[in-house]
């Protein structure tokens, strides 16, 4: 272990920054500032999560036009009878949500590491 020598009008100061050096941001010990999702980048993985989400959930529960018997003509087949947009936004929404709170919980609490992730370990 490598001593630094403080003359002695630093010492105070320094002493105040080992009492609060081990805390991180949101004031529990042992938490890493480091190990937190930017604003951005939180922004950015949920509208993926979301994007995706939703050409996950588009199919659920769709019945086609040919189903119901009843094809508009000018239109296909395959079209849906009765889209129902709202429901679709709406658990689209539900299941990102969870999903990016379970994303943010991993990286919140070291189980998943961001850094190592990309290639950026220090």
């Amino acid at each position: 272990m490598r001593r630094v020598h403080i003359a002695p009008d630093m010492a105070k100061s320094v002493q105040c920054a080992w009492l609060i050096a081990p805390y991180g941001r949101n004031g529990r010990q042992g938490s890493d500032p480091d190990r937190t999702m930017s604003i951005s980048f939180a922004i950015a993985i949920y509208l993926v999560l979301w994007w995706t989400v939703l050409f996950a959930v588009l199919p659920i529960g769709v019945r086609t036009q040919s189903e119901d018997g009843e094809v508009v003509p000018g239109t296909p087949e395959s079209a849906p009878a009765a889209p129902r947009f709202l429901r679709i936004i709406g658990l689209t929404t539900l299941i990102s949500a969870l999903l990016f709170a379970a994303a943010w919980a991993a990286v919140s609490y070291g189980v998943l590491d961001l850094d190592a992730l990309i290639g950026r370990e220090g």
